[in-house]
């Protein structure tokens, strides 16, 4: 019995130009999640947010409040790089503190990991909760920050 092959393709009824459009449409919608102007060049900030992406997968794998708040003074410092990143390139003018924790709420938002012992809507109370205090703790890590730069240069006598 002679043996036939088969071939399998997919064939795409979207065409470039819906895809583009589609991909646009997606780049606007992200941007606006963010609070941030269309004029943005959405490819760097989306390398910027999947580094911040990647630390929030963690939580999904093994959450717990404890790992959630651990991880949030990495997120800040995430978020600060890529506001470095994005403030030159902003037509009109934007907080900082705002745009941190807006970016690292979308993050965090985008996977939701599942918080093992609460429910619904106790859950997503307590998120907020953390969330809600991301700018002042912006704040708390600055004045730290600032701690330090003073006791280093009393030390180094700069």
């Amino acid at each position: 019995m002679p043996e036939t092959s088969l071939s399998w393709g997919y064939v795409s009824n979207v065409t470039e130009q819906q895809f583009e459009e589609a991909s646009a449409a997606l780049d606007r919608a992200l941007l606006r999640e963010i609070g941030l102007p269309e004029s943005i060049e959405i490819r760097e900030f989306e390398n910027g947010v999947f580094a911040m992406t990647e630390k929030v997968k963690s939580l999904v794998k093994d959450f717990s409040v404890g790992k959630f708040i651990g991880i949030l003074p990495l997120l800040i410092a995430d978020g600060e790089a890529l506001w470095s990143k994005v403030k030159p390139k902003l037509t009109e003018p934007m907080d900082r503190k705002i745009f941190i924790s807006n970016v690292i709420r979308y993050v965090y938002k985008k996977h939701n990991p599942d918080l093992p012992v609460l429910i619904e809507p106790f859950e997503t109370i307590v998120e907020n909760m953390i969330l809600d205090a991301v700018p002042g703790l912006i704040d708390s890590l600055e004045g730290q920050l600032e701690k330090l730069e003073a006791k280093l240069r009393s030390i180094f006598g700069g």
